[in-house]
């Protein structure tokens, strides 16, 4: 007989990753931020990758924030932090 590790699988859905400028990310657009997750909730997690002068910090948030990217959520990123900010 085996005993291996179980395997785990998340039901999850494919990871939104949205890109911004450290210098960005004031308080005013984290709250914006937040606002927008919390109205469009689902299965989604968000990775933001927080550019800076030398380095890329790349944030996952937790699970209060899981995310429905197909209802509108990515235009009102895009009006939020940029055409290019989701990748």
């Amino acid at each position: 007989m085996d005993i291996g590790r179980p395997e785990v699988v998340l039901d999850s859905g494919p990871p939104l990753r949205l890109k911004v400028r450290a210098a960005v990310m004031t308080n005013d657009k984290t709250a914006h931020l937040r606002e927008l997750l919390q109205r469009h909730p689902g299965e989604s997690p968000v990775h933001v990758h927080l550019a800076g002068p030398e380095k890329t910090t790349v944030v996952r948030l937790g699970d209060d924030y899981l995310c429905d990217a197909s209802n509108g959520l990515c235009a009102e990123l895009r009006l939020l932090f940029g055409a290019d900010c989701i990748f």
